[in-house]
């Protein structure tokens, strides 16, 4: 089974990210699809979608800046974000992870 999940970790993003969506907004995870626009769609205020990113950040262990969520507002934009940010980590577990970052400030 791992093995099948390995190959997609998108997938597993996914119905992470719809369960956590479909717990903040309080709306059935069907409603909640890869082409979602949290705003227009589900009526999500700016105040909810930052929440909605600190409840991201703190499962998936990732960190998202002010200009990435922006992004974020579409349900597959925030897939594509995590699913690269958690391969990252994966790829530079351990000191010196974010070695090749190139852009600390």
């Amino acid at each position: 089974m791992d093995m099948d999940r390995a190959p997609r970790p998108a997938e597993d993003v996914f119905t992470a990210v719809r369960r956590i969506i479909a717990e903040e907004l309080d709306v059935d995870p069907a409603a909640v699809t890869a082409e979602t626009d949290l705003v227009r769609d589900l009526g999500a205020s700016s105040i909810t979608i930052v929440m909605l990113v600190m409840k991201i950040e703190a499962h998936f262990g990732i960190d998202a800046g002010a200009e990435e969520i922006r992004r974020l507002v579409v349900v597959k934009n925030a897939v594509d974000f995590i699913a690269e940010r958690v391969a990252e980590r994966g790829r530079g577990a351990g000191p010196g992870s974010r070695q090749g970052g190139g852009t600390e400030r």
